[in-house]
């Protein structure tokens, strides 16, 4: 935990309970050392950026991109919620041209949106 959330907490604990300058340092410490979750975040980040740029570079090589394209150079790692690949052409680098229907792993029949850069012609 940052040194200034660790602070808050403190404060809180301090006003909240009466408990010895000795525990009260070693809770002070514990705070230090805890990983907190919004740092899961940071994967969904990185992937999205990274699949991003893939999708950039295929749409200048080929004109047109999906996200099947995207995730044949940048699969999803396992880690990460698959809802997120919907946020790769959330850019206003992307405009949206056509649709394609594709079946799914599952048997599903889905509709991907095929993409362009925007303004290129």
């Amino acid at each position: 935990m940052k040194k200034e959330d660790a602070d808050k907490v403190m404060d809180l604990f301090r006003k909240t309970f009466r408990v010895g300058e000795e525990h009260q340092e070693k809770f002070y410490r514990g705070l230090l050392g805890i990983s907190l979750s919004n740092s899961i975040r940071e994967p969904k980040i990185d992937w999205i950026t990274e699949a991003r740029n893939v999708a950039f570079n295929i749409a200048e090589d080929r004109g047109r991109v999906s996200i099947i394209d995207v995730l044949d150079e940048c699969p999803l790692p396992d880690d990460v919620d698959p809802r997120v690949v919907g946020g790769v052409f959330r850019h206003n680098s992307f405009e949206r041209i056509d649709s394609i229907t594709i079946q799914s792993d599952d048997g599903r029949y889905k509709t991907v949106g095929v993409f362009r850069l925007q303004n290129a012609y």
